[in-house]
This record gives C-alpha cells, sequence and structure tokens, in this order.
C-alpha cells in the first residue's frame, strides 16, 4: 500500500506526462490536436490571460459612452467600440471553449469516455457560432454590444410615440 504522498506524487506525475505529451487523461491515447483546448501549461496559460483581460477590459468597456446608432466609423468612440468590441468577443468566445473543453474533461467521462470527442466537436462549433454572432453584434450599424445590451431596457420608437400619444390624450 502507498503512502498517501506517494500517492500524490504518482498521481501528479501521471496527470504532468498526460498534459505534456498532450495525452488524453481519460483514454490515455494522443489527444484530438487542436479541439483539446484545455491541454499542456500554454492552454491554462492563454486561459488566465483572458480571464484576467475580462475582468479588466469589460466594466472598462461598459463603462464608457456608446456611440450613437447610425454612426458608423465617423467618430473615435465608434472606432473604438468596433475594436474593443472585436478584442472583447474573441476573448469571449475563446474563454467559453477553453472552459467548456475543462467541463468536458473533468465531467462527460462520467457520463461515458466515448462521449469526450463528440462533445470537443459540439464545443468548437459552439466556439464559432458564439464568435460569429457577437461578431455580427460588433458590427452591426445599432451600437455595436453596448447598443445590443442597452436595447434589452430602451423601448422602441414604436411604443415611445405610443405612449406619448396615450399622454396626449389623457392631458386633453
Amino acid at each position: 500500500m502507498l503512502s498517501s504522498s506517494r500517492l500524490l506524487l504518482s498521481r501528479t506525475a501521471a496527470v504532468r506526462s498526460n498534459t505534456l505529451l498532450l495525452r488524453s487523461k481519460t483514454t490515455g491515447r494522443p489527444s484530438m490536436g487542436v479541439l483539446v483546448g484545455d491541454a499542456g501549461p500554454f492552454a491554462t496559460h492563454v486561459y488566465h490571460v483572458m480571464n484576467t483581460f475580462l475582468i479588466g477590459a469589460a466594466p472598462i468597456y461598459f463603462i464608457l459612452p456608446a456611440p450613437k446608432a447610425g454612426e458608423g466609423y465617423s467618430t473615435v468612440s465608434a472606432v473604438f467600440d468596433k475594436v474593443f468590441g472585436a478584442l472583447l468577443s474573441i476573448t469571449l468566445a475563446g474563454h467559453s471553449w477553453v472552459g467548456m473543453n475543462y467541463v468536458c474533461t473533468d465531467y462527460v467521462p462520467k457520463i461515458s469516455k466515448s462521449l469526450v470527442g463528440p462533445s470537443r466537436y459540439l464545443n468548437a462549433g459552439m466556439g464559432i457560432i458564439t464568435l460569429v454572432g457577437m461578431g455580427a453584434i460588433v458590427f452591426n450599424d445599432r451600437g455595436g454590444i453596448k447598443g445590443c445590451l442597452l436595447s434589452l431596457w430602451n423601448r422602441g420608437e414604436k411604443q415611445q410615440k405610443e405612449e406619448e400619444v396615450a399622454v396626449t390624450i389623457k392631458k386633453e
């Protein structure tokens, strides 16, 4: 029977060898290449850099004033909004892809080890859809990500006009 410290060291060595050789932790076979976003020290480092960027950049992005709808690229704030929004969308898509790969590594094998590969393909698809969808929001002409989020609380022009008409009718 191994002592607890030897057992811990043997498990750590096994995890390190799987990670450094890019071998699957579940099957021991070589990994699926690019689809394995959570394997290796480089991937972990990039994931932590993305976390740090999102923690600092997202609040700054949302504090700055939003460009007016229909402004295009005519002002500095509109250009900054597009560039910074593109950086945020790329980082958010990458962050979700790597994070969900960690979920695949940790929890999918508990259900079935044969589902790890398909779940990685599903995660890659979700990451691409996230990137394309957020890119479409960033480069639309309605205020980018901030405009999209603000539209959840702003009423449409038609509703505002109807309310103004209702208020003037009540006053008369």
